[in-house]
């Protein structure tokens, strides 16, 4: 068994990189779905909630909900753990295994595969940090439209 390990590591590293690409790969299209109805909800819902601010309270009270969203879903990302989709997942196991594929030394094969991997986990780390300073950014734009409605309505603008 031992020997049979040795001999066809890497064979058994690529049958496993299929099966984990598969795995996520199945999973994407029902996902996906999901949630594009829930985002398209979302957004529309959070049009109708402003278009429906009339008042410099209502302003005021929306911009202060959408304040501290914006700092809880920044708080709640980090950006050294970064949220990917499946469909990334499936394809960065399919970008390793392709890697695999190539006729070389087994040990070159393992270590591309591994610098091919580090180098997209720092893509995504990067794309986190950016989500992030989005959020923080618009945490600031409500905060600021917050105390902004807040002074109108302190000098008697309803």
């Amino acid at each position: 068994m031992i020997n049979f390990l040795k001999k066809h590591y890497v064979h058994i590293i690529q049958i496993a990189l299929l099966l984990l690409g598969l795995f996520y790969l199945s999973q994407v299209y029902a996902y996906e779905t999901e949630h594009a109805k829930w985002h398209i909800h979302l957004h529309a819902h959070k049009a109708l909630v402003y278009e429906n601010c009339f008042t410099n309270h209502q302003k005021k009270q929306f911009h202060a909900e959408n304040s501290e969203r914006c700092l809880k879903d920044a708080k709640e990302a980090c950006w050294y753990l970064p949220n990917v989709s499946k469909r990334e997942k499936a394809r960065q196991c399919f970008t390793s295994l392709g890697i695999m594929l190539i006729p070389a030394e087994p040990k070159i094969k393992i270590i591309s595969s591994l610098v091919s991997a580090l180098i997209q986990y720092g893509i995504n780390c990067s794309d986190e940090w950016h989500y992030i300073q989005d959020k923080l950014y618009w945490a600031q734009y409500h905060a600021e439209m917050y105390e902004h409605y807040t002074l109108l309505i302190a000098h008697g603008y309803l």
